[in-house]
């Protein structure tokens, strides 16, 4: 009981010599003053986050889905089966008109057992990603989006994805684990598999964009995620009202202005992190520790504004990471 003791008192010194309060919930930054912000602007399309059930023990349909425009399908899933499976993304022209899927990025990783690693190369990959193609959909005509190698899905290692589309009409998506022998036309047919306590669902923002004028002196910090701002939408299978915690998928863009040096830092708040940002220059910085985030929530340096400079960076929520994620700024006086 007195190690025990000790070992919490250890926790709380630690925590307070790097500026941070672990008794304090919510306003936990000693000294740094909290600002309220909303978004100045938003980018609405269809997010379409399959991740439940995260662990697949079955074949069947994973997601489904009806687009008309701009979309992000977010794919999370690990085999838990006996067997190799497939994870095959089909695009399905239920009218008789031609459509076209415009293919704006697509990355991919694994399959694999790292699921932190996968999901920071994921979100670098993607911040590097370019147009990938056209599929062209004539009338009641479907197509592979994504289909993982044969044999390369292994029991026990993560598929994990992100894809950006735009259609000019609509058209159907679904995700589905399938056999290496189920053909296209089967994967339609196959039943639903239950939803476990991963998020799973429809949402209608793809990305979000910020403006902070911080002042000539003290810290400041804001929640770029947190559990007051889960974005709410709909199942696409049981239409039932969902919740994506950890707002996963969606892009903000924090266009910050500096009076004077300002340091940018990130501070993720939750068990498992490990992901990255971007600068608007295309410079890529990492945000990871060689151990978890846990008692201290340490923050993670982004860099340095000069007096009047004006800089904006990207940030998603790593696929397989947890939120929620606050950023966090320091205004060094020089005078």
């Amino acid at each position: 009981m007195l190690k025990k003791s000790f070992q919490l008192l250890f926790v709380i010194i630690a925590c307070f010599i790097v500026g941070v309060s672990p008794l304090m919930g919510k306003e936990m930054f000693i000294g740094y003053q909290l600002l309220e912000w909303q978004p100045q602007q938003r980018l609405t399309g269809k997010l379409i986050l399959s991740d439940s059930p995260e662990n697949v023990r079955e074949i069947g349909i994973l997601y489904e889905e009806k687009i008309d425009g701009l979309g992000r399908i977010l794919f999370h899933h690990i085999n838990e089966s006996e067997d190799v499976k497939n994870l095959a993304i089909i695009i399905c022209n239920k009218e008789g008109l031609k459509k076209q899927a415009k293919i704006l990025k697509q990355e991919v990783m694994g399959p694999t057992k790292y699921i932190l690693h996968a999901g920071q190369t994921l979100l670098e990959r993607y911040f590097m990603g370019k147009q990938k193609g056209i599929i062209t959909l004539d009338p009641y005509e479907e197509k592979i989006l994504f289909m993982s190698l044969p044999n390369e899905w292994q029991p026990q290692l993560l598929l994990t994805g992100i894809i950006d589309f735009e259609t000019d009409g609509i058209v159907e998506v679904i995700i589905a684990a399938i056999d290496k022998t189920t053909s296209i036309s089967e994967i339609k047919k196959l039943p639903y598999l239950e939803r476990d306590k991963h998020p799973r669902g429809t949402f209608y923002c793809l990305e979000e964009s910020y403006a902070l004028h911080l002042p000539s002196f003290g810290r400041y910090y804001v929640r770029l995620e947190d559990d007051e701002d889960w974005a709410v939408g709909k199942d696409g299978i049981t239409q039932e009202i969902t919740m994506n915690r950890g707002n996963y998928g969606i892009m903000y863009h924090v266009t910050i202005q500096a009076e004077a040096v300002t340091k940018v830092q990130i501070v993720p708040r939750a068990g498992v992190f490990k992901g990255v940002i971007k600068w608007e220059n295309g410079q890529i910085i990492p945000i990871e520790r060689t151990h978890y985030f846990k008692h201290c929530k340490e923050p993670v340096d982004l860099g340095w504004l000069t007096a009047g400079e004006i800089r904006t960076l990207s940030y998603m929520l790593p696929n397989g990471s947890a939120a929620p994620v606050w950023l966090q700024f320091e205004v060094i006086n020089e005078n």
